[in-house]
């Protein structure tokens, strides 16, 4: 399994405050398209609710995990679940995209994360740089 860790908030939020879906189709064809599967970081767009709300079909995203190895129930850092999430599943193949600039605890992935511009959601780019991660 090869996972691209997502932050719905960053990359799908509408200037609306609601989910974009034509942006959220356009990053998951960019997923599938390279194998990859995709799992929200932690925030409140949980991976059940990305299903209930038909943000994304259920077979393009990783499945959920007890994420035990993360340091304390109340450690609410998305990289640390992130990792957690991964190291539960035996994936070795993933990598990170959304608004993580600056983030230390990235510092010794950085190959694993895919920069967009802030600010600028599901961009050409940014899917340029998913589908250059084929397998």
């Amino acid at each position: 399994m090869r996972i691209l860790y997502i932050d719905v908030f960053s990359l799908l939020r509408s200037k609306s405050d609601s989910i974009d879906i034509e942006s959220a189709h356009k990053l998951a064809k960019a997923a599938e398209e390279a194998n990859l599967m995709l799992y929200p970081t932690l925030s409140k767009y949980t991976r059940g609710w990305l299903v209930e709300n038909k943000v994304f079909d259920s077979n393009i995203l990783a499945p959920d995990s007890t994420t035990s190895r993360s340091s304390r129930l109340d450690d609410s850092h998305p990289v640390r679940h992130l990792r957690a999430h991964a190291h539960a599943l035996s994936v070795s193949h993933w990598w990170v995209c959304g608004d993580f600039s600056g983030d230390e605890l990235l510092a010794d992935y950085r190959d694993r994360y895919l920069s967009s511009r802030y600010g600028a959601g599901v961009t050409d780019e940014l899917t340029d740089k998913i589908r250059l991660l084929k397998s």
